[in-house]
C-alpha cells in the first residue's frame, strides 16, 4: 500500500487501484483477505487515514479538459478514444457515445489512447485518458519513493502533523512529544548518551537483560485484549 499525495488517496499496489480513507479497510478485508491483516494493523491504518487526512471521497475527474499525466500506482492500459472529446471506452460503448453525443460530427477514426481508472465503477471512477506511460515521470520523486518503500511498510511509522515528511514520523513519537524535548540539542550526542556502554565490564549483563525484557513485553502483545491495545495507542489514554 502507498499514499498518492496528488490524489490524496491510498493506492492498493496489490490490485493497482485507488481507495479512500473511509473504504480502505473494507477493500483490504473483502479483496485481499489472504494478507491476514491483524486487528492492531487495522487500528493503525485507521489512525493513519485520519492523521494523514486521506480523502473520504473520490475526486470527480470526469470533467477533465486535457489528457492527464498518469497517476503513480494505478494500472495503465491501452483503450480507444473519441476523436471529439476525452471519452474513452471499448469499441461498442465508444460507438454509442459518438452517435449520441456527437451526431453531427463524423464517426471516426477513433483514437488509440492510454487510460487509467481510480477503481472499478462508473462516473468519477470511469476511464481517464492519460499520457503515454513513457512520456512523463509518473509522480514526484517523493511519491515514487513511497511506492518503492511499500514492501517494507511499517504501519506504526506513518503520521501527519503538518511537519516535513510527516508520514514517516511515528505516531507514538508525536504523542509522547519527545521531539519537542530535544529541540536545541545534538541528536547524535543524545543517542550516544543513551546508547549501550562500550565497556562490557561497566554494566555486565545489562544489554542482554534489557533485550530479554523488551522481547518478553513484545510477546505479551499477542495476548493483550484489543481494547487495551487501543487504549495504549490512544493519544488521550485517560479519556474514557
Amino acid at each position: 500500500m502507498a499514499i498518492n499525495t496528488r490524489l490524496n488517496l491510498f493506492i492498493c499496489l496489490e490490485c493497482q487501484s485507488a481507495q479512500t480513507g473511509a473504504y480502505i479497510l473494507t477493500h483490504l478485508t473483502k479483496k485481499h483477505s489472504h494478507l491476514g491483516i491483524t486487528s492492531d494493523q487495522r487500528y493503525n491504518l485507521d489512525m493513519l487515514a485520519k492523521q494523514a487526512d486521506i480523502s473520504k471521497e473520490f475526486p470527480d475527474l470526469s470533467n477533465a479538459t486535457t489528457v492527464l499525466e498518469p497517476f503513480a500506482g494505478l494500472a495503465i492500459s491501452p483503450s480507444l478514444g473519441c476523436p471529439h472529446c476525452l471519452y474513452s471506452a471499448s469499441a461498442k460503448p465508444l460507438s454509442r457515445h459518438m452517435t449520441s453525443c456527437h451526431p453531427a460530427l463524423p464517426n471516426g477514426p477513433v483514437l488509440d489512447v492510454w487510460v487509467q481508472q481510480l477503481t472499478k465503477g462508473g462516473g468519477a471512477h470511469g476511464l481517464l485518458r492519460v499520457q503515454e506511460p513513457h512520456s512523463v515521470a509518473l509522480e514526484t520523486s517523493s511519491d515514487n519513493d513511497l511506492l518503492n518503500q511499500i514492501k517494507n511498510f511499517d504501519w506504526h511509522n506513518h503520521s501527519s502533523d503538518g511537519l516535513p515528511n510527516a508520514r514517516l514520523i511515528s505516531p507514538w513519537l508525536l504523542r509522547t512529544g519527545w521531539h519537542h524535548y530535544i529541540q536545541g540539542f545534538d541528536p547524535v550526542q543524545l543517542c550516544d548518551i543513551a546508547g549501550v556502554s562500550k565497556n562490557d565490564q561497566e554494566f555486565p549483563g545489562l544489554y542482554d537483560t534489557v533485550l530479554e525484557y523488551f522481547e518478553s513485553a513484545t510477546d505479551l502483545l499477542d495476548q493483550t485484549d484489543e481494547l487495551v491495545l487501543q487504549k495504549i495507542n490512544s493519544s488521550d489514554p485517560d479519556k474514557e
